[in-house]
């Protein structure tokens, strides 16, 4: 079963291309480091989901639409991070990881720690059995599936401590509305005949 788990073999920083890509290319990269899984569902990045992302200032524009190891480096971690979080606040902590920590050494980190978590994942749950039994793999799974939720509750609610300490922005400003009276409705209603 170990095998099965070790879904994180994220490639060093140092082995991503450093060189521009284009999409399809960024795209199938992305898709080859995740592998299964990125996407048990079937749905992998698409190139509507980086260009919604470049929209979202999520991820940096691309130049002359072709992209780096730095774009390379935000898919990879917005693709796994995008099943737990949701988008907004993996760009929050993504955006300030890299400011602090600078794209060498932030992905460094986010590689280990992926690497690290999902060796201890694959190493809880080795079975020598031929044939998969729910008996044997029911405790862990729901063990699994708890600890999830929980670690998942747990940024969540950091990331809610993070949104109570922002200072406010104020609110955006909607065009002044007239003072005149209200407009008239297009269509006015029949109103209806007086019985005597």
């Amino acid at each position: 079963m170990s095998e099965t788990l070790e879904f994180f073999p994220l490639p060093k920083y140092e082995d991503l291309p450093d060189l521009e890509l284009y999409m399809d290319q960024v795209i199938n990269l992305v898709e080859r480091y995740l592998g299964s899984s990125f996407s048990r569902d079937g749905k992998g990045l698409t190139a509507a989901m980086v260009n919604n992302y470049v929209k979202m200032k999520v991820l940096p524009p691309p130049v002359r639409k072709r992209y780096t190891r730095s774009h390379l480096v935000y898919l990879l971690v917005l693709c796994t991070l995008k099943p737990v979080l949701p988008l907004r606040d993996i760009s929050l902590v993504l955006h300030s990881e890299l400011e602090r920590l600078g794209e060498k050494v932030f992905y460094r980190k986010f590689r280990e720690g992926m690497q690290h978590i999902s060796e201890l994942v694959a190493g809880s749950c080795a079975s020598d059995e031929a044939v998969p039994d729910l008996a044997v793999y029911a405790p862990a799974i729901l063990h699994s599936a708890i600890a999830a939720r929980a670690e998942q509750a747990l940024a969540e609610a950091l990331l809610g401590r993070l949104d109570k300490a922002a200072p406010e922005k104020p609110a955006a400003k909607t065009p002044a509305k007239s003072a005149e009276k209200p407009a008239k409705p297009a269509v006015k209603a029949k109103s209806p005949a007086k019985e005597s």
